[in-house]
């Protein structure tokens, strides 16, 4: 296991979403919107089978477009902060390679949290889980 590293921190709730960048450990996170995508990582619901369906479809895009950077910016963890119903969907999704990734994770919607606020939350899971 990297004890150190570039750790992605992406925290969502069923319509929207936040990817956040760890450059060292314990470092600032640095808040990355251009990674989400033009739609500012909020879901539209237009999907015919309703609100759950779209929200889990855009989840399913987030984790996406998360896989396909945390490869490409050759990110060594990948923590997942999500209200309970988004991180159960966020966890169906998961492609073996993040799975293995996966630092941390926790069931709460922090999505209108400051990184600030983030990062001392991702501070004390790691003491917790350490």
């Amino acid at each position: 296991m990297i004890l150190d590293g570039r750790t992605l921190i992406l925290v969502a709730d069923g319509p929207r979403g936040r990817l956040f960048e760890e450059a060292r450990r314990g470092g600032p996170l640095i808040e990355r919107p251009d990674w989400i995508g033009s739609q500012g990582g909020t879901v539209h619901v237009s999907h015919p089978n309703g609100c759950d369906r779209a929200e889990a479809d855009f989840l399913a895009q987030l984790l996406r477009r998360a896989e396909r950077i945390f490869a490409e910016q050759a990110f060594d963890h990948l923590i997942l902060i999500a209200a309970q119903r988004a991180l159960g969907v966020l966890r169906r999704h998961l492609p073996g390679a993040l799975k293995a990734r996966i630092e941390l994770s926790e069931p709460h919607d922090r999505l209108t949290a400051s990184a600030e606020d983030i990062q001392q939350t991702v501070r004390a899971l790691r003491r917790v889980n350490a």
